[in-house]
């Protein structure tokens, strides 16, 4: 044991006594490295007004606020009463939110039930969009097919085509590909 420790030692001794670390260089201008930190943690996301809506914006290397726009909150199952604390799992851009709304209709025709469940606010403005109870009742695995083919859907018809360019499936494991 005390051969494992002194060569544990001799070798943490001789890690730095070759090259002494380079002195940290920090950008013209800047006397700290806090706006890089706040360059990189750049989104704001505001509490959720009176009608149930969140605000998304981006924050500026001087402080300042740009890009603010809407989003809706994505749930697992739809928020209740009894699960008033429940958080989102993500937030959806308006064009998101827009193209799930038409998949939601679409679904209601085509098989009478959606495999979306959508709240709306009093004044018709959509708050949340989440699964609906009887995907959730079939797990993860109903979840992922739903949105398989929704992303599929979406790539045939390019929608989101910039963002949906040359994915062969989201879905896929990466332990898939050599």
């Amino acid at each position: 044991m005390s051969c494992l420790v002194r060569t544990f030692t001799l070798l943490s001794r001789s890690y730095h006594s070759e090259r002494v670390p380079a002195p940290l260089r920090l950008p013209p201008g800047f006397p700290s490295l806090l706006p890089l930190v706040l360059s990189c943690s750049n989104l704001l996301l505001r509490p959720r007004d009176p009608n149930g809506t969140y605000s998304v914006s981006t924050r500026t290397s001087n402080g300042g606020i740009t890009d603010e726009e809407s989003a809706t909150a994505f749930f697992l199952s739809r928020p209740g009463c009894s699960e008033a604390r429940q958080r989102p799992i993500g937030f959806l851009r308006k064009e998101v939110s827009n193209a799930l709304e038409k998949d939601h209709e679409r679904q209601k025709h085509q098989t009478s039930k959606s495999p979306w469940d959508l709240q709306y606010s009093s004044s018709n403005e959509l708050t949340s969009v989440s699964f609906a109870p009887w995907v959730n009742q079939g797990g993860r695995y109903t979840r992922t097919s739903h949105l398989e083919r929704l992303v599929r859907e979406w790539k045939d018809e390019l929608v989101f085509e910039d963002i949906l360019r040359g994915q062969s499936s989201p879905f896929s494991r990466a332990s898939k590909y050599p």
